[in-house]
């Protein structure tokens, strides 16, 4: 099945910027309607139902003392006589009320005696008592009287606003501090009684317990009933409260209550830090705008009940969220709009639901159809052989292959008896279920292996309908392949030999035979000669060979090596000898013959161990017999494998001192002969053990053998340059083996070292020996070239043993020459060596190259050799090797002499 391709960002993000630009088109329009005040009555009673929730007890500063029902019975008329309201605020004065605000009208005249004696009391009262001033219709043209006390009563006392605006619906929520009274601003009771007439307008927080406002009876005080410590210190609000007097206004809440009551809460809403003020618009939008894009990006997620949910539960965290602004933060918080645009969005997307519902509905059917014809088309198209049988045996379905192997209409007689009878079978509900493999004559005649199987099938809610599925295929390519592949992972590929792996395997661990190994000489020549076909003509010749001299299993190593077995394990010397020479006989390959050398090994079962021990040990002596001239053939001795675990063992070791920092450097002095001066030192590295010090000629080539003298030449050259930067002065010769050439950039390390030891590069000498030019590699004199264009001196060690050529003095970057210590201590003995030497001296001065002679154990020697024209001597004569610290030392006792 083809895997259906990711959409891309853009296309996964549209259907939710969809939804979200849907729901924020419902969210513009609430806020249209929002400021356009369609909801300002759902607002007004959503915020009167919060008060409820939002209880609050008032500040204890204010008193109201009320003119009720009981206060007018006693009094018997209405309006009062202002002598029994003088005679309130002398009472009030005495009890210590701190300031007086009258709810009542005292803009007409009474009797003259009675206005006196109330402007008497007021006078009295010294500017604690505040007279109401308030607008009514009734003017002229309809307009607004503005009813004041008369002028002789607000001589001695101050003037306050009583009006309250009223909503739409009649109802007092909000308050001003402040009204314009003709042309002058006058504070209202509410904000005077709380010591803020400058506070802005605000709305009155009936979540205020009113109940708990001190409320006196008028009768009480002017009876004397009331006690000082109801009064003294608090403000006093006098008004009327009895219900006939009809000083009654609508509030949320608390409902009809005397307008004493609103101007009280109005001064506590004050007091207590509850003047409620309106959350700004923007915060309202802000709303809208996050719960619609929030509900469009998880709308399709939650589904419709859980989305349903979702906003009701996003409308109650609203109003949660709107009654904690109200508590907290004294906010009004607006909410109607809001709870439009989620229930727009509820609606809308149950809307879409049920559209995509009935889309999803018809894409059934119409996937249903497409599906149907879908699989009778993939059935048709099948690589395989596909044929789908009725009940009754006919063909419902079949694909090209399987009409080819059964006709147009495939039959089941005219399937492959074993294919039909698998059918039959599960049509028959004897075998429901069958796979196999049967070789059959395809309708050419010719035979082919196929591989079939038989599956019956019924539907769960109709168990009659039944239909019986054959899949075939032929596999006659592939198990050939398969066959193929066994035989090459059992054999080689290019002779036909066994395998290693095949070759041990069919060696029998009871026998007594002697397992040789075959290693042919010189086949990189033929290859490089004459090409890798030619190459592997031989290899199948030697191979050919080998089968004719009577041997069954013969097995290819790697590369040109070989490995088969003999019964017996006598006369092991005489067999191997004519086994080389039958081997190494000319090969004819296309025509032209072809001569390769033989190293022949051999280990018998005698020896002990398993299949794969003897085929090691049969390779150990065939190596060995690699390193002579010749056809050798060489039997295993265990002395072998004796010196290769103890090769082994070295190398282990050696990177067990390596880690563990037991490898040290010792020098050992250089000396100039005409004076015995020393001026340097040769750096001879030291592995330290528990038994002693470890010879550098049994771990170095060990080292070079695996690689690892790269780190101890590294070692050595970092710990001399480090060594040597503590010196006076004198410079230090490191040696650098031949492997490290090829291993590393030795250039490098060199710059390295000498950066790392701040060591001028005059003071470093590299002594390399005569076998890194053997192979005449180019690589290593344009290292060397690169190491001496720092400053550093070239030493070139041994010379005059092995590989001496005039050819080095002359062409190579060399400094200095090292004649080698077996002519030096020849030189008593043997005229012939001081000759060599003598001859050494001077082709080296005819070059301009430095003279170093090793090896100096006597006077006479250095004596012989300074008389010859050497410039340097070094050896037990001037000093053994020694650790660093004794070394500098001796340098430091020669400065100080």
């Amino acid at each position: 099945m083809a895997a259906r391709a990711e959409p891309n960002s853009a296309m996964r993000l549209a259907p939710w910027a969809g939804r979200a630009a849907r729901n924020l088109a419902f969210g513009a329009l609430a806020l249209v309607a929002f400021f356009a005040g369609a909801f300002a009555p759902l607002d007004r009673f959503l915020g009167d139902q919060r008060f409820s929730l939002a209880l609050t007890t008032p500040a204890r500063r204010l008193v109201a003392v009320e003119i009720d029902s009981a206060s007018l019975s006693q009094i018997g008329v209405w309006p009062w006589p202002r002598a029994l309201h003088a005679a309130l605020v002398d009472r009030l004065v005495a009890l210590g009320a701190r300031r007086i605000v009258f709810d009542v009208d005292f803009s007409a005249a009474s009797t003259p005696q009675n206005d006196r004696a109330f402007a008497d009391a007021l006078a009295r009262a010294s500017g604690k008592v505040w007279l109401a001033v308030f607008e009514q219709p009734g003017g002229v043209n309809g307009g607004l009287t503005i009813d004041a006390p008369l002028p002789e009563l607000s001589a001695y006392s101050g003037a306050v606003a009583i009006d309250v605006p009223l909503d739409s619906d009649g109802a007092v929520r909000n308050y001003r501090s402040r009204i314009e009274v003709g042309g002058g601003s006058l504070p209202t009771a509410g904000a005077l009684l709380a010591d803020q007439p400058g506070a802005a307008d605000f709305a009155i927080d009936y979540g205020l317990d009113l109940s708990a406002l001190d409320r006196l009876s008028a009768a009480d005080v002017l009876a004397g009933r009331t006690l000082r410590a109801q009064i003294e210190g608090r403000d006093v609000l006098i008004g009327a409260s009895a219900e006939e007097l009809r000083d009654l206004f609508l509030t949320p809440r608390y409902g009809m209550i005397p307008g004493l009551a609103v101007h009280a809460l109005a001064a506590q809403s004050l007091l207590n830090g509850r003047a409620l003020h309106r959350l700004p618009a923007p915060w309202i939008a802000a709303l809208i705008v996050a719960l619609a894009v929030g509900f469009g990006a998880f709308e399709r997620r939650l589904g419709r009940w859980r989305g349903g949910a979702a906003l009701a539960f996003a409308a109650l965290g609203v109003e949660a969220g709107a009654l904690a602004l109200q508590k907290s933060a004294a906010l009004l918080a607006p909410t109607a709009a809001v709870h439009a645009a989620l229930a727009a969005c509820g609606l809308a997307a149950l809307l879409g639901a049920l559209i995509r519902r009935r889309r999803l509905h018809a894409d059934a059917a119409r996937a249903r159809d497409v599906t149907h014809a879908l699989l009778q088309q993939v059935v048709a198209d099948n690589f395989d052989g596909v044929a789908i049988f009725g009940r009754s045996g006919e063909a419902l379905a079949a694909s090209g292959p399987a009409r080819a192997w059964a006709g147009e209409t495939p039959r089941l007689d005219a399937l492959p008896g074993p294919l039909a009878e698998a059918v039959a079978a599960a049509l028959a509900d004897a075998a429901p279920t069958r796979q196999g493999e049967a070789r059959v004559a395809a309708p050419d005649g010719a035979l082919r292996d196929l591989e079939f199987v038989v599956t019956a099938s019924r539907l769960r809610d109709a168990p009659e309908r039944r239909a019986v599925c054959l899949t075939f295929r032929d596999v006659t390519e592939r198990r050939a392949h398969l066959a193929r592949l066994d035989y090459l992972a059992r054999h080689d590929e290019t002779t036909g030999a066994l395998t290693r792996a095949e070759f041990l395997a069919r060696l029998s661990p009871g026998g007594d035979f002697a397992l040789f190994c075959l290693g042919l000489r010189r086949f990189d020549l033929v290859t490089d000669v004459f090409g890798h076909a030619v190459g592997d003509c031989l290899l199948r010749a030697v191979a050919a060979r080998l089968g004719e001299l009577g041997f069954v299993d013969v097995a290819r190593l790697d590369g040109a090596r070989f490995a088969f077995a003999a019964p017996g394990t006598s006369a092991l010397g005489s067999q191997g000898a004519a086994l080389c020479e039958a081997l190494a006989r000319t090969y004819l390959i296309e025509g032209r013959p072809l001569a390769v050398g033989v190293a022949l090994g051999a280990a018998t079962t005698a020896s002990g161990g398993d299949a794969a021990t003897w085929l090691t040990r049969a390779g150990m002596a065939q190596t060995a017999a690699a390193r002579r001239i010749g056809d050798v053939f060489v039997a295993f001795d265990p002395d072998m494998e004796g010196r290769r675990r103890a090769k082994q063992k070295l190398d282990a070791d050696l990177r067990r001192a390596v880690a563990q920092d037991a490898l040290v450097m010792h020098y050992q002095p250089k000396v100039r002969l005409s004076d015995s001066a020393i001026v340097g030192a040769e750096a001879l590295m030291r592995w330290r053990t528990d038994d002693g010090f470890v010879s550098p000629t049994l771990f170095v080539p060990v080292a070079e053998e695996t690689g690892l003298i790269v780190e101890l030449g590294r070692f050595a050259l970092r710990q001399a340059c480090r060594d040597a930067a503590a010196w006076p002065q004198g410079a230090v010769a490191v040696n650098v083996s031949p492997v490290q050439f090829g291993l590393s950039d030795v250039a490098a390390e060199v710059e390295a070292a000498l950066i790392g030891a701040n060591l001028p590069a005059s003071r470093l000498e590299i002594e390399i020996t005569e076998s890194a030019f053997v192979e005449a590699d180019p690589a290593i004199a344009q290292s060397l070239e690169r190491v001496r264009a720092l400053g550093v001196r070239i030493s070139l060690d041994d010379f005059g043993t092995g590989y001496s050529s005039l050819h080095y003095l002359g062409s190579l970057p060399i400094d200095c020459i090292k004649i080698d210590q077996s002519f030096v201590r020849a030189m008593p003995r043997e005229p012939s060596a001081a000759a060599t030497v003598q001859a050494v001296i001077a082709l080296a001065r005819a070059h301009g190259k430095l003279l170093v002679a090793e090896g100096i154990e006597g006077g006479g020697e250095a004596e012989a050799l300074a008389a010859m024209g050497c410039d340097y001597g070094q050896g037990w004569l001037f000093g053994r090797p020694e650790p660093a610290a004794a070394f500098q030392a001796r340098l430091l006792r020669r400065a100080a002499a």
